[in-house]
Order: C-alpha cells, then structure tokens, then sequence
C-alpha cells in the first residue's frame, strides 16, 4: 500500500473529498507514468493511499505520482485502486484503468555489408548501429503504427539500399525490412588484345547493362573497341567497331531510350572526321560510318540522348587549310528517331576559336551546348546555344562575367526540372577557380556562383552529376601549395550550393575526378593517384573514407569513368599500364 498525507485542515461540515477515476494505455514492456489525482469541495490538502494493486504489473514512486511497470511480455486489460483523504474523511475508492497494448518489433536482414559504420533509423528517430546479418531496432511500435527504415549512415566505402522500407505494423513483428550494401568487388581486364588502349567511356541502359568503348593499337592504327557489360553475366568479349585505317581518337558513348548504344569518335584519314556506330541488343554493332565529312579536322565529340530517343552530337572543327588565322567552330548534328541523321551545321560563327562543347537535354527534347571560346581580345569566355526540340539553334551567349582570365572546361547537366547547371575553371589572374551557373528557360542564365574559397592554390578540370530529386555533386582537382587533392561541393533545389569540402586526403597527385549518382540520391567519386582510388557519398552521412579499388602495382592507371544502373550498381574502366602495355580494366560495386 503508497500512502502519502499532502496536510490536514477541515471544519464541523467537511465535505469528503473524491477520488478520480482514469483509464491510460501503454505498451507492452513500456512504463507508464500515472498522476493520481482528486479534489476536495472544502479545499483541503489531500493525501493518496493505493488500495489495491495492478494484478498484472507494479508500481513504484511516491504517491500522487506513480510509475506503472507492465510484467514482461503482458498485454490486456490491467487496474488499481486509491482512495484520497483530507484528514478527517475518506473518499470511495477510484480506480485506474490501464490498457498494455501489444507492441511489434521492427527488423530484418543485412546483405553484402563488408566494412563497419552501418546506422539505420526508423522514423528518423530510433537510431541502431548494425555489426551483423540481422537487426531489430529497439523501440517496438503498436498496431497500425506506421514505420519507414533509412540508411543513416553507410558502412565504410559502400552504399545501402533499403527493400520494404515502410509500411503499416499490422499486429504482427515485421521482420521484411532488407538492406543491400554494395562493395566494389576485384579489378580485371576487359580486354586481351596485345596492343596499347586508353580513352575508356562507360555508359549504363534502363535494365543495367553497360557499354564500355576505348582506343586501342592494332599494330598499324589506333582503333575503337567496345565490350557490353550483362547485368545477368558480366562482361562480354572485346571487339572492334571502327574501320580499319586512319588512328581513331576520342570515342564516346551512349545509350538511347530503345537500349541501343551510339559510340561516336574521331577518325584520321586526309584530316580527321566524325563517325558513328550502333549497337542493337540481340544483333550487336554494325557497321561504322561517318556522319560529317569537312577539309577540316573533327575533334572532341559528345553525344546525348533524350527521352525520345533523339541523338545530339557536338564537336570542335577547325576550317579548311590555308585559312590563316583557322579558328575552331562548334558544330552539332542531330539524330531524329525513326528517321536518321540530320545535316552537320555550325552553332557559332564567332572568329575566336571554340573548344570542347558538352551537350545534354532536357525533359522536352531541348538541348543546351556549352563551350570555352576565345573573344577576340583578351580571354577565352564560357558560351552557350540552345537548341529548341524541333530543329532550331539560337543565338550563341556567354554565360560567365568573371572576366579576369580565361575560362575553360565547362560541364553542363540538366535536372528533371529543366533546370541546367554549368561548371568550369576560370582565372582571377592569380589562380584559378571553380564556378558555377543555372539556366532555366523562364529567367534565363543566372549569376555565376564561386563553388570554392581556397586560395592555397588552382583548381581545374571540374565535373558534374544530378541525381533524380535534382540534387547536384560537383567534383574537381585543386593544388593545397604542396601538391593536387580532391575536392567536392554539393547543392540542393532549397539551399543551394553548400561549402567545399576535401574528398580524399591520401596523396598530393590526385587528378581526372569523375562522379555519379545513383538513383537514391548516392553518390560515387573516382580518380587516380597513378592508382584508381574510389570514395562514397550518402545524403545523411557526406564523404566517407576513400579506398583503392584496384592494387595493381606494377604500373600506372589513369582516366578513371564511373556510372551508375538503374538499381544501384556501378562500374569503373579506366587504363591499367601492367610494365608491358596498357589494358582496359574494370571495377563493379554491386
């Protein structure tokens, strides 16, 4: 029996005080704190005494105030008693009525973790660090509670997704929740031919096949290799796609919304022209055949494709010989669906001479080409040309007014809001800095935008990638005053871009980033310390630690590329010096 005394006082007429009656709930294995409560018409000070005890659970505390302790594992109905006094009546009892409704546990499985720092949440709220295959987060919900499972943090070097994530407890435990944890697996070639090869590009289709293309020497010619990734298989076997003479340079790649893949690349004969080749599932590639032929030297093509499956090349071309000055054009052409290539055209006719255009489209079949060209006078500028869906080139703009130095290597990507994003390198006239733009077709081009602050030293050859929910990573190379590091900055549509931070601290001669996402809003970093070095990064958790994701010690590797399919698995290629020639390897994270 509790019984605690709050004071007397009372005259000749007391009224006797009451007792309340509660009815509470709690769940099951849950303490509940109960207030005893009362009152008194005369205003008297009351005292509390428990009368008669839970059957099913204790109590403890001092009276007025209790906790109540369910047994273990009890669920149902559940009571006690107390009166209340003011010193000179008793009130009836009251009774508390108490409800230990069923709780159910939330867990599951843990696939492919191989490294340590794996955190799920439930609810954005329970946190649990799992170490094994299997986990049950600690606080358990009633029935009809709703949950949702979500990768706090990823364990070291890898990326999890999350299968049944959420749903509806329906009085029962839930035991469904899966968490697949991809690794990078072990470096090989995807190639044996005996000649040198480097330049590799990689390209992903909707159902998780990839394509890799690259340059390789046939003894007389630079020639364009691919070999077809099988998300059932692996890797295929090498074959050759370009013609037999002239050396080949610069191929590209991509894959259409049919799940054919268009390489594209250079190719010497008198001066050097843009051909294409097309690889169809089921039937493979067919034969090479060039899309342009000018007196003057293609070079640096790009492809895209949009959703229709509608093709855009651009590239650089200098004029026929002996032009003097002969600057370099930007020339496009386009591949209507159904119905073939179009005719090559220039999309600038300005003096100053233009370099490595990038392409991509937007939700409409509109395509935004940028470039680094010279102005005449006294730098080169970052332009722009928009290509309206229907077959019409505007009018050439610079889109940059950091007017200080020379602009070069922009990156353009285009997220599912047709908003465009340009990253590049210009100088201050002391170094050189990363900025960035946006293009929407209601405003226009915006302001540029300084995406780093440190002034130790450049930064160069940026790269850009947007996820589905339009959340942008960019990726560049920086000198610290001692030597080259990694550095990345990341925006989203509410905020913005945030603040640069390092993606590896391991070595002073990193360079070439590249980066992907997947379609979690993950992302993947690559580059080379003359070994091919990886990082991961996850929205709740940032950068993790970086890691080699391939140990060959005899020889350089160079130009990494990385992307990701449609579930969350990525490749990288890159070129692999072994002491006696240069192969073609490649990585998975599955």
């Amino acid at each position: 029996m509790l019984s605690a005394c709050g004071g007397g006082g009372g005259t000749d007429s007391n009224t006797a005080p009451k007792a309340t009656d509660q009815s509470v709930s709690t769940g099951e294995n849950t303490p509940l704190d109960i207030t005893l409560t009362g009152n008194d018409d005369d205003g008297d000070s009351l005292s509390f005494t428990v009368k008669g005890d839970p059957a099913n659970g204790t109590l403890s505390g001092t009276v007025p105030d209790l906790t109540y302790t369910p047994d273990a594992d009890f669920t149902g109905d559940d009571s006690f008693t107390f009166t209340v006094g003011d010193g000179s009546a008793t009130s009836a009892q009251a009774t508390v009525s108490i409800t230990v409704t069923p709780l159910y546990a939330i867990g599951g499985t843990v696939t492919g973790m191989v490294n340590s720092g794996l955190t799920l949440e439930n609810n954005e709220a329970d946190s649990l660090d799992v170490a094994g295959v299997s986990f049950e987060f600690p606080t358990q919900l009633s029935d009809a509670s709703a949950y949702e499972v979500t990768v706090a943090a990823p364990p070291e070097q890898q990326l999890c997704q999350v299968a049944n994530a959420s749903g509806t407890v329906a009085a029962a435990d839930v035991n469904d929740v899966d968490v697949l944890c991809r690794s990078w697996r072990t470096a090989a070639p995807i190639e044996t031919d005996s000649g040198d090869a480097g330049a590799p590009q990689i390209a992903f289709d909707g159902n998780g096949n990839a394509m890799a293309v690259w340059i390789q020497n046939d003894g007389s010619f630079d020639r364009v290799w691919a070999n077809t990734w099988s998300a059932d298989s692996g890797w295929g076997t090498a074959t050759v796609i370009s013609g037999s003479t002239g050396d080949a340079e610069t191929p590209q790649v991509v894959f259409d919304s049919n799940g054919d893949a268009r390489a594209v690349w250079t190719q010497l004969s008198t001066y050097t022209n843009l051909w294409v080749n097309r690889y169809q599932p089921g039937t493979g590639w067919g034969t090479a055949g060039f899309i342009e032929y000018n007196d003057g030297n293609a070079t640096d093509p790009q492809i895209a494709a949009d959703s229709a499956g509608n093709l855009m090349i651009v590239w650089e071309q200098d004029e026929p010989p002996p032009t003097t000055p002969n600057p370099t054009n930007i020339w496009a052409i386009y591949y209507l669906s159904g119905s073939g290539w179009g005719t090559a055209e220039k999309i600038e006719t300005d003096g100053g001479s233009a370099q490595v255009p990038k392409i991509a489209f937007d939700s409409d079949g509109n395509a935004i080409a940028v470039w680094s060209q010279y102005n005449g006078s006294t730098e080169f500028d970052i332009r722009a040309n928009i290509y309206a869906s229907g077959g019409t080139w505007g009018t050439p703009e610079d889109i940059e007014s950091t007017d200080a130095g020379n602009s070069f290597n922009p990156q353009i990507v285009i997220d599912s809001s047709d908003v465009a994003t340009v990253v590049w390198s210009s100088n201050d006239g002391t170094r050189d800095n990363i900025w960035a733009t946006s293009y929407t077709a209601a405003s226009g081009w915006g302001a540029d935008e300084l995406l780093e602050t440190d002034n130790a030293g450049s930064a160069f050859n940026p790269q850009i990638a947007v996820d589905s929910a339009d959340n942008l990573i960019a990726v560049w190379r920086q000198h610290d005053g001692t030597g080259y590091n990694i550095w990345a900055n990341t925006a989203t549509p509410d905020d913005g871009w945030g603040t640069a931070e390092l993606v590896e601290t391991t070595d002073s001669s990193a360079s070439t980033p590249q980066v992907a996402f997947d379609g979690d809003g993950n992302a993947i970093a690559v580059w080379t310390t003359f070994s091919i070095w990886a990082n991961t990064w996850s929205p709740g958790d940032g950068w993790s630690t970086e890691g080699l994701i391939e140990t060959d010690e005899t020889g350089s590797a160079t130009v990494p590329q990385v992307g990701f399919d449609h579930v969350g698995n990525a490749i990288a290629v890159w070129a692999q010096d072994d002491g006696t020639r240069t192969n073609i390897e490649a990585n998975s994270f599955e």
